[in-house]
């Protein structure tokens, strides 16, 4: 069992960098918390918090707009910038993070992150083609497919931080839906879904279905999106797609649903997601 020693609270960015580049497997970053009161690696005695950064706010990147890493969820749901882009997905997803006190202090670099089977902002991020600001002893933005190529806690490099997500903004008209299936409204997801078509006149030009909670990493189903793209599409069409997006996954273990079941959500709720997107 891991035994806190030594509690720091940098002032900049670059002596955070330094601090986990320094004590290298021992120390770990402090953000919103949560996480944490689960389990501390049993190496970890020591605490970097980041809360004295200033790494928190919705700000303008010219063609993507950027959530800073320590933003919580509870300011991304209430967020005026994303209550109508792309349907609102993003902060609908917010708001369906698990309960209040959580979302008040779960941050969003930390829920896009840590990639746990609650974290529902991934699958999101995943369809809105975002990228991911990542800063040690350089900067590097990552597109979120890379990101999430493999868990982010082996890709990032000693030191690095998530330090924000970037957004694109959507040129021409977008739309967008995402649906977060539980038993209960605080439960963990058994699924969640979120679609993004950009359109050209009644035809969709780039269509993006991406699912989480099913396996360990978000993932985009291209099959279902190759049904999508490049027409105006039909009833016939989007069943395809549904179809396509159950066969496409081999859903992980869950002691709570098979995976069989788990395979028939799929295929309803991207069907449905389909529907809203697609009226």
């Amino acid at each position: 069992m891991a035994t806190i020693k030594y509690f720091e609270r940098p002032k900049t960015l670059e002596e955070a960098v330094a601090l986990l580049q320094d004590r290298r497997g021992e120390a770990a970053v402090l953000g919103g918390g949560t996480s944490l009161t689960l389990r501390v690696p049993p190496a970890v005695d020591t605490l970097v918090d980041l809360s004295a950064l200033g790494l928190t706010g919705i700000e303008d990147r010219g063609d993507s707009t950027a959530i800073l890493a320590c933003t919580t969820v509870a300011e991304l749901a209430a967020s005026r910038v994303f209550q109508d882009r792309y349907g609102g997905i993003l902060a609908r997803a917010a708001d369906q993070v698990a309960s209040a006190p959580l979302r008040n202090m779960i941050t969003v670099g930390g829920n896009a992150f840590a990639v746990f089977p609650w974290s529902d902002l991934p699958s999101v991020f995943l369809a809105l083609d975002a990228s991911v600001v990542v800063t040690g002893r350089q900067q590097r933005v990552i597109p979120i497919g890379e990101f999430y190529a493999q868990h982010p806690r082996i890709s990032l490099r000693a030191g690095e931080l998530v330090t924000e997500v970037r957004v694109p903004k959507p040129v021409g008209r977008a739309d967008g839906s995402f649906v977060k299936v539980t038993k209960t409204r605080f439960d963990y997801a058994a699924l969640s879904v979120a679609v993004v078509c950009h359109f050209a006149g009644s035809q969709v030009q780039h269509c993006t279905v991406a699912l989480g909670s099913v396996r360990p990493l978000p993932i985009r189903v291209s099959q279902a999106e190759e049904e999508i793209v490049g027409k105006a599409p039909t009833k016939e069409d989007i069943i395809r797609a549904a179809a396509r997006a159950s066969g496409a996954i081999d859903p992980s273990q869950d002691f709570r649903y098979s995976q069989d079941y788990r395979r028939q959500l799929i295929k309803v709720w991207v069907k449905r997601c389909l529907h809203e997107v697609l009226g």
